[in-house]
């Protein structure tokens, strides 16, 4: 009886390899931050419709996004605003007893989450056909 024999298992087992490492770590850190930049963009917008908002720039100017963790199936990134002290972003987030809020970071969100995952997806297929 004849026994069968399978080519080519040491070139996929290569290409599988180059798959791998295209899209782990840093790579897929770099593509969920494309993934972010709409949301950071709306955020940063929203401000300059609403002027009360930037009196100085300060509060836009810190706005940013950062890849927060990565690993071989996971990357982390943040959306946020370095001031803390005082808090006035959180202030003019959720409002205070005196003020009432004016979110920015919530409603950039919710209009942008579906553009975002979608640069999201485009950003890992480039990195999947990269690989190939």
């Amino acid at each position: 009886m004849a026994k069968p024999t399978v080519l080519g298992l040491d070139e996929l087992d290569r290409n599988l390899k180059k798959l791998d490492d295209a899209v782990t770590g840093r790579h897929l850190g770099n593509a969920a931050l494309v993934g972010a930049k709409p949301i950071t963009n709306e955020w940063k917008e929203s401000m300059s419709r609403e002027p009360t908002t930037i009196r100085t720039g300060q509060y836009k100017r810190s706005v940013h996004q950062r890849l927060v963790e990565t690993s071989a199936e996971l990357a982390v990134v943040e959306i946020g605003t370095d001031i803390d002290d005082p808090p006035y972003p959180r202030f003019l987030e959720f409002g205070t007893s005196k003020m009432k809020p004016r979110p920015k970071a919530r409603p950039a969100f919710d209009t942008k989450h579906e553009q975002a995952q979608k640069e999201f997806r485009v950003a890992f297929k480039g990195l999947i056909e990269g690989a190939l």
